[in-house]
Protein backbone atom coordinates (compact mmCIF):
# COMPACT_ATOMS: atom_id res chain seq x y z
CA UNK A 1 0.00 0.00 0.00
CA UNK A 2 2.91 2.55 0.81
CA UNK A 3 4.70 1.36 -2.26
CA UNK A 4 1.01 2.19 -4.20
CA UNK A 5 0.96 5.37 -2.46
CA UNK A 6 4.00 6.83 -3.84
CA UNK A 7 3.45 5.81 -7.23
CA UNK A 8 0.40 7.56 -6.84
CA UNK A 9 1.77 10.88 -5.55
CA UNK A 10 4.67 10.67 -8.29
CA UNK A 11 2.41 10.06 -11.10
CA UNK A 12 0.39 13.19 -9.93
CA UNK A 13 3.71 14.90 -9.44
CA UNK A 14 4.25 14.53 -13.02
CA UNK A 15 0.91 15.13 -14.50
CA UNK A 16 1.27 18.26 -12.44
CA UNK A 17 4.80 19.01 -13.57
CA UNK A 18 3.33 18.38 -17.30
CA UNK A 19 0.52 20.38 -16.73
CA UNK A 20 2.15 23.19 -15.44
CA UNK A 21 5.40 23.60 -17.97
CA UNK A 22 3.51 22.52 -21.05
CA UNK A 23 -0.06 24.10 -20.62
CA UNK A 24 1.47 27.06 -18.61
CA UNK A 25 4.92 27.74 -18.83
CA UNK A 26 5.77 26.62 -22.35
CA UNK A 27 3.21 29.44 -24.17
CA UNK A 28 4.55 32.39 -22.42
CA UNK A 29 8.09 30.96 -23.53
CA UNK A 30 7.33 30.14 -26.63
CA UNK A 31 5.50 32.98 -28.38
CA UNK A 32 7.93 35.56 -28.29
CA UNK A 33 10.61 33.33 -30.00
CA UNK A 34 8.63 32.38 -32.51
CA UNK A 35 7.45 36.30 -33.05
CA UNK A 36 11.38 37.14 -33.19
CA UNK A 37 12.26 33.92 -35.51
CA UNK A 38 9.33 34.60 -37.98
CA UNK A 39 10.49 38.23 -37.86
CA UNK A 40 13.87 37.60 -38.60
CA UNK A 41 13.02 34.84 -41.68
CA UNK A 42 10.50 36.95 -43.55
CA UNK A 43 11.75 40.37 -42.85
CA UNK A 44 8.76 41.92 -41.40
CA UNK A 45 7.24 42.19 -38.42
CA UNK A 46 5.33 39.05 -37.05
CA UNK A 47 2.82 39.21 -33.94
CA UNK A 48 1.48 36.86 -32.11
CA UNK A 49 -2.23 37.57 -29.64
CA UNK A 50 -1.88 34.69 -27.73
CA UNK A 51 -0.25 30.86 -27.61
CA UNK A 52 -2.19 28.36 -26.24
CA UNK A 53 -0.93 24.25 -26.02
CA UNK A 54 -3.51 21.95 -24.25
CA UNK A 55 -1.28 19.17 -23.02
CA UNK A 56 -3.10 15.94 -22.69
CA UNK A 57 -5.27 16.61 -26.17
CA UNK A 58 -1.82 17.48 -27.54
CA UNK A 59 -3.72 20.63 -29.48
CA UNK A 60 -2.27 24.18 -29.73
CA UNK A 61 -3.94 27.29 -30.41
CA UNK A 62 -3.28 30.96 -31.67
CA UNK A 63 -4.82 33.89 -31.83
CA UNK A 64 -4.56 37.31 -33.36
CA UNK A 65 -1.66 36.69 -35.73
CA UNK A 66 -0.53 39.56 -38.03
CA UNK A 67 2.48 39.56 -40.68
CA UNK A 68 3.26 43.15 -42.07
CA UNK A 69 4.38 46.64 -41.22
CA UNK A 70 2.76 47.15 -37.52
CA UNK A 71 -0.56 49.08 -37.96
CA UNK A 72 -0.98 47.88 -41.61
CA UNK A 73 -0.36 44.13 -42.11
CA UNK A 74 -0.87 42.67 -45.17
CA UNK A 75 -2.13 38.97 -43.56
CA UNK A 76 -4.24 38.46 -40.46
CA UNK A 77 -5.67 35.60 -38.80
CA UNK A 78 -7.95 35.56 -36.18
CA UNK A 79 -7.39 32.13 -35.06
CA UNK A 80 -5.23 28.72 -35.73
CA UNK A 81 -5.79 25.33 -34.13
CA UNK A 82 -3.98 21.76 -34.73
CA UNK A 83 -3.94 18.89 -33.24
CA UNK A 84 -0.57 16.83 -32.80
CA UNK A 85 -1.59 12.75 -33.10
CA UNK A 86 0.42 9.93 -30.91
CA UNK A 87 0.18 7.87 -33.69
CA UNK A 88 3.64 10.53 -34.52
CA UNK A 89 5.80 8.13 -32.57
CA UNK A 90 5.05 4.78 -34.23
CA UNK A 91 5.17 6.31 -37.39
CA UNK A 92 8.28 8.34 -37.24
CA UNK A 93 6.17 11.42 -38.91
CA UNK A 94 4.50 14.34 -37.61
CA UNK A 95 1.02 13.67 -38.33
CA UNK A 96 -2.12 16.50 -37.24
CA UNK A 97 -5.20 15.07 -36.57
CA UNK A 98 -6.84 18.77 -36.91
CA UNK A 99 -5.63 21.97 -39.08
CA UNK A 100 -8.02 24.80 -38.80
CA UNK A 101 -7.39 28.53 -40.04
CA UNK A 102 -10.32 30.55 -38.84
CA UNK A 103 -11.13 34.18 -40.88
CA UNK A 104 -7.53 34.49 -42.68
CA UNK A 105 -7.26 37.88 -44.21
CA UNK A 106 -4.48 38.76 -47.15
CA UNK A 107 -3.75 41.84 -48.94
CA UNK A 108 -1.77 41.79 -51.85
CA UNK A 109 -0.84 44.92 -53.34
CA UNK A 110 0.57 46.11 -56.80
CA UNK A 111 2.61 48.47 -56.32
CA UNK A 112 4.67 48.58 -59.30
CA UNK A 113 4.62 47.21 -62.70
CA UNK A 114 6.79 44.96 -61.14
CA UNK A 115 6.32 44.97 -57.83
CA UNK A 116 4.14 43.98 -54.92
CA UNK A 117 3.91 44.59 -51.32
CA UNK A 118 5.00 40.98 -50.77
CA UNK A 119 8.01 41.21 -53.00
CA UNK A 120 10.54 42.17 -50.77
CA UNK A 121 9.28 38.47 -48.53
CA UNK A 122 9.40 36.18 -51.69
CA UNK A 123 13.10 37.80 -52.32
CA UNK A 124 14.15 36.69 -49.12
CA UNK A 125 12.10 33.69 -48.84
CA UNK A 126 13.95 32.52 -52.11
CA UNK A 127 17.42 33.19 -51.39
CA UNK A 128 19.38 29.47 -51.37
CA UNK A 129 20.58 28.25 -48.35
CA UNK A 130 24.31 28.74 -47.84
CA UNK A 131 24.79 24.99 -46.90
CA UNK A 132 21.75 22.84 -49.55
CA UNK A 133 20.72 20.11 -47.55
CA UNK A 134 20.89 16.54 -49.66
CA UNK A 135 17.69 15.76 -51.07
CA UNK A 136 16.41 12.74 -49.00
CA UNK A 137 13.15 11.90 -51.25
CA UNK A 138 9.81 14.02 -50.81
CA UNK A 139 8.83 14.60 -46.94
CA UNK A 140 6.58 12.24 -44.55
CA UNK A 141 3.79 13.57 -42.82
CA UNK A 142 -0.06 13.71 -42.51
CA UNK A 143 -2.41 16.01 -42.24
CA UNK A 144 -6.36 15.23 -41.54
CA UNK A 145 -9.14 17.91 -41.14
CA UNK A 146 -8.04 20.46 -42.82
CA UNK A 147 -9.96 23.15 -42.80
CA UNK A 148 -9.99 27.62 -43.56
CA UNK A 149 -13.21 29.21 -42.79
CA UNK A 150 -14.57 33.06 -43.89
CA UNK A 151 -10.94 33.94 -45.49
CA UNK A 152 -10.57 36.76 -47.97
CA UNK A 153 -8.48 37.72 -49.98
CA UNK A 154 -8.18 41.46 -51.58
CA UNK A 155 -6.00 43.00 -54.58
CA UNK A 156 -5.07 46.23 -54.94
CA UNK A 157 -3.99 47.28 -58.23
CA UNK A 158 -2.32 50.63 -58.02
CA UNK A 159 -0.78 50.73 -61.78
CA UNK A 160 -4.32 50.09 -63.61
CA UNK A 161 -6.19 51.33 -60.73
CA UNK A 162 -8.43 48.43 -59.93
CA UNK A 163 -9.46 46.35 -57.10
CA UNK A 164 -10.86 42.76 -56.81
CA UNK A 165 -11.88 40.62 -53.57
CA UNK A 166 -12.62 37.42 -53.06
CA UNK A 167 -14.39 36.94 -49.53
CA UNK A 168 -16.61 33.88 -48.05
CA UNK A 169 -13.69 31.82 -49.05
CA UNK A 170 -13.99 28.05 -47.23
CA UNK A 171 -11.70 25.44 -47.88
CA UNK A 172 -12.06 21.81 -46.74
CA UNK A 173 -10.11 18.55 -47.08
CA UNK A 174 -10.22 15.68 -45.83
CA UNK A 175 -6.62 14.76 -45.84
CA UNK A 176 -3.28 15.03 -47.39
CA UNK A 177 -0.68 12.06 -46.85
CA UNK A 178 2.76 11.60 -48.16
CA UNK A 179 2.90 8.28 -46.17
CA UNK A 180 3.11 4.76 -48.36
CA UNK A 181 -0.15 3.48 -46.58
CA UNK A 182 -2.06 6.52 -47.90
CA UNK A 183 -0.68 7.10 -51.67
CA UNK A 184 -3.52 5.46 -52.83
CA UNK A 185 -6.22 6.99 -50.86
CA UNK A 186 -8.34 9.59 -53.26
CA UNK A 187 -8.07 12.82 -51.37
CA UNK A 188 -11.67 14.78 -52.18
CA UNK A 189 -11.19 19.30 -51.47
CA UNK A 190 -13.95 21.66 -51.40
CA UNK A 191 -13.34 25.24 -52.24
CA UNK A 192 -15.63 27.57 -51.80
CA UNK A 193 -15.87 31.40 -52.51
CA UNK A 194 -17.17 34.24 -53.79
CA UNK A 195 -15.06 36.34 -56.44
CA UNK A 196 -16.26 40.38 -56.84
CA UNK A 197 -19.78 38.91 -55.80
CA UNK A 198 -20.42 35.72 -58.51
CA UNK A 199 -19.90 32.82 -56.62
CA UNK A 200 -17.39 29.87 -56.98
CA UNK A 201 -17.73 26.18 -56.27
CA UNK A 202 -15.10 23.84 -57.20
CA UNK A 203 -14.79 19.94 -56.03
CA UNK A 204 -11.96 17.71 -55.91
CA UNK A 205 -10.53 14.08 -56.34
CA UNK A 206 -6.93 14.05 -56.65
CA UNK A 207 -4.08 11.03 -55.65
CA UNK A 208 -1.32 13.73 -55.30
CA UNK A 209 1.55 12.07 -53.76
CA UNK A 210 1.02 8.41 -56.20
CA UNK A 211 2.71 8.25 -59.56
CA UNK A 212 0.45 10.50 -62.43
CA UNK A 213 -0.97 12.62 -60.29
CA UNK A 214 -4.07 12.51 -61.17
CA UNK A 215 -6.70 14.75 -60.45
CA UNK A 216 -10.27 15.87 -61.47
CA UNK A 217 -11.70 19.09 -60.57
CA UNK A 218 -15.60 20.02 -60.70
CA UNK A 219 -15.77 24.03 -61.60
CA UNK A 220 -18.90 25.97 -60.62
CA UNK A 221 -18.65 29.63 -61.41
CA UNK A 222 -22.09 31.46 -61.27
CA UNK A 223 -23.13 34.54 -62.48
CA UNK A 224 -20.15 36.25 -63.37
CA UNK A 225 -20.54 39.80 -64.40
CA UNK A 226 -18.63 39.48 -67.57
CA UNK A 227 -19.28 43.11 -68.07
CA UNK A 228 -17.11 44.19 -64.57
CA UNK A 229 -14.38 41.54 -65.90
CA UNK A 230 -13.70 42.74 -69.07
CA UNK A 231 -13.67 45.75 -67.98
CA UNK A 232 -10.96 44.84 -65.85
CA UNK A 233 -8.96 43.32 -68.96
CA UNK A 234 -9.63 47.05 -70.81
CA UNK A 235 -6.48 48.01 -69.80
CA UNK A 236 -4.38 45.50 -70.70
CA UNK A 237 -5.22 45.65 -73.80
CA UNK A 238 -3.84 48.29 -76.91
CA UNK A 239 -6.39 51.54 -76.59
CA UNK A 240 -7.83 50.46 -80.49
CA UNK A 241 -8.85 47.32 -79.41
CA UNK A 242 -10.58 47.52 -76.11
CA UNK A 243 -13.96 46.54 -75.79
CA UNK A 244 -17.21 48.60 -74.02
CA UNK A 245 -18.72 45.59 -72.09
CA UNK A 246 -22.42 46.84 -70.84
CA UNK A 247 -23.50 43.83 -69.63
CA UNK A 248 -23.48 40.01 -69.65
CA UNK A 249 -23.67 36.67 -66.96
CA UNK A 250 -21.08 33.74 -67.73
CA UNK A 251 -22.34 30.46 -65.82
CA UNK A 252 -19.77 27.46 -66.16
CA UNK A 253 -20.60 23.68 -64.89
CA UNK A 254 -17.00 22.01 -65.97
CA UNK A 255 -15.36 18.99 -65.12
CA UNK A 256 -11.48 19.26 -65.54
CA UNK A 257 -9.09 16.00 -65.28
CA UNK A 258 -5.53 15.96 -65.22
CA UNK A 259 -2.86 13.20 -65.31
CA UNK A 260 0.85 12.47 -66.22
CA UNK A 261 2.45 9.69 -67.64
CA UNK A 262 5.80 8.16 -68.28
CA UNK A 263 7.97 10.21 -70.67
CA UNK A 264 7.95 10.61 -73.29
CA UNK A 265 4.07 10.58 -73.35
CA UNK A 266 2.56 13.91 -72.97
CA UNK A 267 -0.16 14.45 -70.12
CA UNK A 268 -3.48 14.51 -70.19
CA UNK A 269 -5.96 17.30 -70.00
CA UNK A 270 -9.33 16.84 -69.95
CA UNK A 271 -12.13 19.43 -70.18
CA UNK A 272 -15.92 18.49 -70.08
CA UNK A 273 -19.17 20.41 -69.33
CA UNK A 274 -21.36 23.15 -70.58
CA UNK A 275 -21.16 26.94 -70.14
CA UNK A 276 -23.37 29.51 -70.76
CA UNK A 277 -23.49 33.21 -71.56
CA UNK A 278 -26.57 35.19 -71.10
CA UNK A 279 -28.19 38.93 -71.48
CA UNK A 280 -24.71 39.95 -73.23
CA UNK A 281 -23.80 43.39 -74.52
CA UNK A 282 -20.84 44.80 -75.81
CA UNK A 283 -19.47 47.63 -78.33
CA UNK A 284 -16.27 46.89 -80.15
CA UNK A 285 -14.23 50.17 -81.51
CA UNK A 286 -13.83 50.86 -84.78
CA UNK A 287 -11.81 49.26 -87.18
CA UNK A 288 -10.58 50.60 -90.98
CA UNK A 289 -13.33 50.40 -93.23
CA UNK A 290 -15.97 48.42 -90.62
CA UNK A 291 -16.38 51.08 -88.03
CA UNK A 292 -18.38 50.69 -85.05
CA UNK A 293 -19.90 47.62 -84.05
CA UNK A 294 -22.65 47.13 -81.68
CA UNK A 295 -23.31 43.38 -80.74
CA UNK A 296 -25.11 41.38 -78.13
CA UNK A 297 -27.86 38.40 -77.42
CA UNK A 298 -30.30 36.72 -74.81
CA UNK A 299 -28.36 33.28 -74.76
CA UNK A 300 -25.39 31.76 -75.83
CA UNK A 301 -25.78 27.83 -74.58
CA UNK A 302 -22.48 25.64 -75.28
CA UNK A 303 -23.38 22.04 -74.03
CA UNK A 304 -21.39 18.84 -74.21
CA UNK A 305 -18.05 20.35 -74.14
CA UNK A 306 -15.27 17.32 -74.38
CA UNK A 307 -11.90 18.86 -74.95
CA UNK A 308 -8.23 17.89 -74.98
CA UNK A 309 -6.36 21.30 -75.04
CA UNK A 310 -3.02 19.42 -75.09
CA UNK A 311 -3.84 16.79 -77.43
CA UNK A 312 -5.12 19.71 -80.03
CA UNK A 313 -9.01 18.24 -80.28
CA UNK A 314 -12.36 19.42 -79.02
CA UNK A 315 -15.83 18.63 -79.84
CA UNK A 316 -19.22 20.40 -78.29
CA UNK A 317 -22.62 18.72 -78.72
CA UNK A 318 -24.79 21.87 -79.24
CA UNK A 319 -24.08 25.80 -79.79
CA UNK A 320 -27.09 27.55 -79.75
CA UNK A 321 -27.14 31.07 -79.69
CA UNK A 322 -30.54 33.34 -79.05
CA UNK A 323 -31.73 36.92 -79.82
CA UNK A 324 -28.89 38.10 -81.26
CA UNK A 325 -28.78 41.53 -82.35
CA UNK A 326 -25.87 42.96 -84.79
CA UNK A 327 -25.64 46.78 -85.74
CA UNK A 328 -22.24 48.48 -88.05
CA UNK A 329 -22.07 51.65 -88.50
CA UNK A 330 -19.81 52.62 -91.70
CA UNK A 331 -15.99 53.90 -91.20
CA UNK A 332 -16.53 57.51 -91.17
CA UNK A 333 -13.27 58.31 -91.56
CA UNK A 334 -11.02 55.97 -93.01
CA UNK A 335 -7.51 55.51 -91.70
CA UNK A 336 -4.79 55.30 -94.40
CA UNK A 337 -2.22 53.32 -93.81
CA UNK A 338 1.48 54.92 -91.98
CA UNK A 339 3.62 56.65 -93.99
CA UNK A 340 6.47 54.29 -95.24
CA UNK A 341 4.72 51.63 -94.41
CA UNK A 342 5.02 48.74 -97.19
CA UNK A 343 3.96 44.93 -97.50
CA UNK A 344 7.68 44.63 -98.50
CA UNK A 345 9.56 42.60 -95.77
CA UNK A 346 12.78 43.51 -95.11
CA UNK A 347 14.67 40.95 -97.09
CA UNK A 348 15.87 39.18 -94.73
CA UNK A 349 14.26 35.28 -95.12
CA UNK A 350 12.46 34.28 -92.47
CA UNK A 351 13.59 31.13 -90.29
CA UNK A 352 10.97 28.08 -91.17
CA UNK A 353 8.04 27.88 -88.30
CA UNK A 354 7.27 24.26 -87.30
CA UNK A 355 4.13 23.65 -88.54
CA UNK A 356 1.68 22.07 -85.39
CA UNK A 357 -0.84 19.36 -86.14
CA UNK A 358 -4.40 21.23 -86.77
CA UNK A 359 -6.95 20.67 -84.56
CA UNK A 360 -9.40 18.04 -84.27
CA UNK A 361 -12.81 20.02 -83.82
CA UNK A 362 -16.25 19.10 -84.22
CA UNK A 363 -19.82 20.82 -83.58
CA UNK A 364 -23.16 18.15 -83.35
CA UNK A 365 -25.54 20.90 -83.91
CA UNK A 366 -24.98 25.11 -84.38
CA UNK A 367 -28.18 26.78 -84.22
CA UNK A 368 -27.98 30.97 -84.49
CA UNK A 369 -31.36 33.11 -84.12
CA UNK A 370 -30.99 36.48 -84.52
CA UNK A 371 -33.74 39.18 -84.43
CA UNK A 372 -31.84 42.06 -85.86
CA UNK A 373 -28.69 42.50 -88.60
CA UNK A 374 -28.29 46.20 -89.15
CA UNK A 375 -25.09 46.28 -91.23
CA UNK A 376 -24.28 49.52 -92.67
CA UNK A 377 -20.65 49.65 -94.27
CA UNK A 378 -21.13 52.61 -96.51
CA UNK A 379 -22.37 55.90 -96.19
CA UNK A 380 -24.04 56.53 -99.52
CA UNK A 381 -26.30 54.00 -99.95
CA UNK A 382 -27.98 51.81 -96.61
CA UNK A 383 -28.46 47.70 -96.76
CA UNK A 384 -31.79 46.77 -95.85
CA UNK A 385 -32.02 45.74 -92.45
CA UNK A 386 -32.42 41.94 -91.47
CA UNK A 387 -35.24 40.92 -88.97
CA UNK A 388 -34.86 37.51 -88.74
CA UNK A 389 -31.97 35.30 -89.28
CA UNK A 390 -32.09 31.36 -88.81
CA UNK A 391 -29.19 29.34 -89.02
CA UNK A 392 -29.05 25.94 -88.21
CA UNK A 393 -25.95 23.75 -88.75
CA UNK A 394 -25.67 19.46 -88.09
CA UNK A 395 -22.69 17.54 -88.10
CA UNK A 396 -20.09 20.01 -88.17
CA UNK A 397 -16.26 18.59 -88.21
CA UNK A 398 -12.70 19.19 -89.27
CA UNK A 399 -11.48 15.58 -89.98
CA UNK A 400 -11.01 15.56 -93.88
CA UNK A 401 -12.84 11.65 -93.68
CA UNK A 402 -15.80 13.02 -92.07
CA UNK A 403 -19.17 13.67 -94.27
CA UNK A 404 -20.45 16.96 -95.19
CA UNK A 405 -22.22 19.43 -92.44
CA UNK A 406 -26.11 19.92 -93.28
CA UNK A 407 -27.05 23.44 -93.28
CA UNK A 408 -30.37 25.67 -93.82
CA UNK A 409 -30.91 29.59 -93.62
CA UNK A 410 -33.93 31.59 -93.29
CA UNK A 411 -33.55 35.25 -93.60
CA UNK A 412 -36.66 37.93 -93.49
CA UNK A 413 -35.75 41.66 -94.28
CA UNK A 414 -37.33 45.04 -92.94
CA UNK A 415 -38.95 45.40 -96.34
CA UNK A 416 -40.98 41.75 -96.17
CA UNK A 417 -38.32 40.06 -98.32
CA UNK A 418 -37.76 36.24 -97.58
CA UNK A 419 -34.87 34.03 -98.55
CA UNK A 420 -34.03 30.65 -97.67
CA UNK A 421 -31.54 28.07 -98.76
CA UNK A 422 -30.17 24.53 -97.62
CA UNK A 423 -27.34 22.59 -98.73
CA UNK A 424 -24.14 20.79 -97.69
CA UNK A 425 -20.50 21.48 -96.93
CA UNK A 426 -17.38 20.57 -95.57
CA UNK A 427 -15.37 23.04 -93.05
CA UNK A 428 -11.81 22.48 -94.64
CA UNK A 429 -13.00 22.42 -98.08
Amino acid sequence: MRLMGRVALGAAVAAGAWTGIVGHWLPDWLRPRIEAAATEALGTPVQLGALRIHPWSLAVEADALAVGPTGQPWFKLQRAETQLSVQSLWRMAPILRQVRLVQPELLLERQSADRFNLTAVIERLSKPSPQPQPDTGPARFAVFNIELIDGVLRYEDRVLTQSHRIDQLRLNVPFASSLPADVDVTVQPLLQARIDGSPLKVEGKTLPFREGHRSEVAVQWQAVDLAHWLGAAKALLPEAMRPDARAGRLDTDLHIVFEQHKSPAPPTLAVRGQARVSRFDIGLPPAPGVGRVDAGWDTLRIDGIDAEPLARRVAIASVALDGLSVQVRPDTASRAAPAGASSADSGKPEAAKPVDAPWQWSVGKLHVAARQIDAQTQAEAAWPRLTQVLLDVQGLDARAQAPDARWSLAVHDEHGGQFSAQGTAHPTQ
